[in-house]
């Protein structure tokens, strides 16, 4: 074939944007006609928020309301898959006969059903209590029998979200936490979107997160929330800098019933031991209490204690003000 142009050759490793963004030259399939039909140049003028998209043809005219399988953009290298804090299952923890409740197709409910094969990718084959069969399901689609849906999402979280609030939900991960309820996400495919709905997201279900360190010292998602959590409690004052000082870390002590410290060189010391250091002030950042939570392994008992931790076993909504006033 002669003179194709690029917009329809695809190299290895390259696949075409499921997202597509204003101003992005496209060939599309004219109104009415079927997703094979021959197809004209344009340019995509606005993405509708319902999964369709509104195109400017070479020849002048305009359709409001294509849909993405009639639109073929130039397909690219995909950009490297952002680091995730979302827990990573080492093996499958799903076996064949679980019975399971999964999102049928990435829609917003889920149905019941049995895992019918386990998948060498980390996905489940499912067969539906109502006869459906569908495979290659994703973890993230499906809730185990002891599996319940996280309360708090936090950075960093892998999910599916609907963009533009579509009906299709497309992989990505929680880039920011917004202070309005909404979120922003950054999408696998390089797309990025603010102020998305949390009803427009879905996460994996998974049973009581860990609150231990893992073996590298980090965190689960819920547990590094819970540590930023307790930080903040007990940062309240204007004068705490966005740090403890010996007085924080004081407060933070009585509050658990703990002996608080008497000098500063025993606050001192105690940074020492949790190998952080201390600014020209003697404070020090939330890592001194990561550090300390790796140590001790704590974390949960004072969650507990401090009333933050939800009958369920996870982490309690955030209230509207929190601050111990130190």
């Amino acid at each position: 074939e002669e003179g194709v142009a690029r917009i329809r050759i695809k190299t290895p490793g390259q696949a075409e944007k499921g997202l597509i963004e204003a101003n992005t030259r496209c060939e599309a399939c004219v109104p009415g006609s079927k997703p094979q039909a021959p197809t004209v140049p344009g340019v995509v003028t606005s993405a509708n928020g319902d999964g369709t998209y509104s195109v400017r043809f070479d020849d002048g005219a305009v359709a409001m309301d294509i849909e993405r399988k009639k639109i073929y953009v130039l397909s690219v290298t995909p950009p490297p898959r952002k680091t995730s804090i979302m827990p990573q299952q080492s093996k499958p923890d799903l076996a064949v006969g679980d019975a399971v409740a999964a999102r049928f197709g990435g829609g917003p409910d889920f149905y019941f059903g049995e895992i019918t094969a386990v998948l060498d990718d980390g996905t489940y084959n499912i067969s539906y209590a109502d006869g459906d069969q569908e495979e290659g399901v994703k973890r993230l689609r499906i809730k185990g029998k002891m599996d319940q849906m996280p309360t708090v999402l936090v950075e960093g979280m892998r999910c599916e979200a609907r963009h533009g609030g579509s009906m299709r939900a497309f992989d990505g991960v929680i880039s920011k936490v917004n202070s309005d309820g909404t979120y922003d996400v950054g999408y696998d495919d390089g797309d990025k979107e603010t102020g998305v709905a949390r009803e427009l997201i879905y996460v994996q279900a998974v049973a009581e997160p860990s609150w231990s360190a893992q073996s590298d010292g980090s965190f689960s998602p819920e547990a590094t929330e819970a540590i930023h959590r307790i930080f903040t409690t007990f940062n309240a004052s204007a004068s705490s800098e966005g740090k403890w000082g010996m007085a924080e870390f004081n407060a933070f002590q009585e509050a658990l019933a703990e002996d608080p410290m008497q000098t500063e060189e025993e606050f001192s010391g105690v940074c020492g031991s949790l190998e952080v250091k201390q600014d020209a002030s003697g404070r020090v950042g939330a890592e001194a209490l990561v550090a300390l939570y790796a140590q001790t392994d704590g974390l949960r008992e004072d969650l507990r204690v401090l009333g933050l931790l939800g009958p369920d076993g996870r982490l309690a909504p955030a209230r509207k003000a929190e601050g111990a006033g130190v």
